[in-house]
């Protein structure tokens, strides 16, 4: 079953890029502002994730050189639930699976004789971790 994403999940981009690009992942914690708590923590909407920029070093076969770019994330509907919603009609974000990833290199990466990548993106997959929430117990210590 998907669970609703909060504040404090982690999303990491996937390695291998098409076309033939290696990113160093990262895992970058999310942002929440649903405005209503999920497991204490303040729940995930869209832009949470759509807007949220996520800073990387990358490499391909012919340019070993690393460089750097902007990674942006894209939501699919298997991400959003159907049910969960703020106050103002927004749905909440799910773990619904791999997410599709956008890499723009800011700074691309060469190789050893100077030259520089040409390419002006890469696509990619992520992934979000959901660390497992602490069990709260009831009753008397013993």
């Amino acid at each position: 079953m998907a669970r609703l994403l909060r504040a404090g999940d982690l999303v990491i981009p996937q390695p291998t890029m098409v076309p033939t690009g290696m990113l160093i992942p990262v895992p970058t914690p999310l942002p929440g502002s649903a405005g209503f708590l999920v497991e204490h923590q303040p729940a995930c909407v869209p832009d949470d994730i759509e807007q949220l920029r996520i800073y990387l070093s990358y490499s391909t076969p012919a340019y070993p050189v690393f460089g750097a770019g902007e990674a942006r994330l894209k939501l699919t509907p298997r991400h959003l639930s159907a049910q969960a919603r703020t106050n103002d009609g927004t749905k909440v974000v799910l773990d619904g699976g791999p997410l599709d990833l956008v890499f723009k290199p800011m700074l691309p990466a060469s190789n050893p004789t100077g030259q520089t990548d040409p390419s002006t993106e890469y696509t990619g997959k992520a992934v979000f971790v959901l660390p497992p929430t602490r069990a709260v117990l009831a009753g008397a210590e013993g």
